[in-house]
């Protein structure tokens, strides 16, 4: 029998999403790194601008998830965004799971699904850079940042603009990462040789 994921309302304020609906989801979320993280801990930082925003610290250490208040100066994946911008960015997140909860079991799959995630978290800190994420829709604007590895820095190194029209399309199958670059619909400015290594990453076809 499976843990379900139930992922978090659109209006989950920041403190909320930390205070009350991760420990709420802890053990599915500890399943869900155990299946693809087992063996390789994990620092993901979330600074969140604006007046009830603030900084947290998630830390994966191989057994269990902890979450903490304080500011860590490196990560292996930092996100910022203004708090203004969580409510989208949890919208979108529905969107692409396509439901409002995951359904997760440990299988035969997760090692193979394990080996996969340690190959893209190592190659993340051999890459280390900050985007700017641009998602762009006249009706639901999405903008943050991701720093990947190393110091958090705030300027951008690339800018990254992606139309949410492609990503359904890639969602729902019916087109690739790279098709996306190539007709247009991702497109970038900056740093190109930062943006090809981390589309070598995250953008690479199946």
């Amino acid at each position: 029998m499976g843990t379900v994921l139930y992922l978090p309302h659109q209006n989950t304020s920041p403190v909320e999403l930390f205070n009350k609906w991760l420990p709420e989801n802890r053990s599915a979320l500890e399943l869900l790194c155990r299946k693809y993280v087992p063996d390789m801990p994990l620092h993901v930082a979330f600074i969140f601008l604006g007046e009830n925003g603030g900084n947290r610290t998630l830390t994966w250490d191989t057994d269990k998830i902890c979450v903490s208040n304080e500011f860590l100066v490196e990560a292996l994946i930092t996100l910022t965004l203004d708090e203004e911008m969580l409510p989208e960015l949890l919208r979108t997140l529905k969107d692409i799971a396509g439901s409002d909860e995951l359904k997760l079991s440990l299988n035969n799959k997760g090692k193979h699904s394990a080996s996969k995630t340690d190959a893209v978290l190592e190659r993340i800190e051999e890459t280390p850079g900050t985007f700017r994420i641009e998602i762009t829709d006249p009706c639901r604007p999405l903008v943050f940042a991701v720093k990947l590895g190393g110091l958090i820095e705030f300027d951008p190194e690339v800018t990254v603009k992606v139309d949410r029209k492609g990503i359904s399309e890639l969602v729902a199958g019916r087109t690739s990462a790279g098709e996306l670059v190539r007709t247009g619909m991702i497109e970038f400015s900056g740093d190109a040789g930062l943006f090809f290594q981390a589309a070598l990453i995250f953008l690479a076809d199946d």
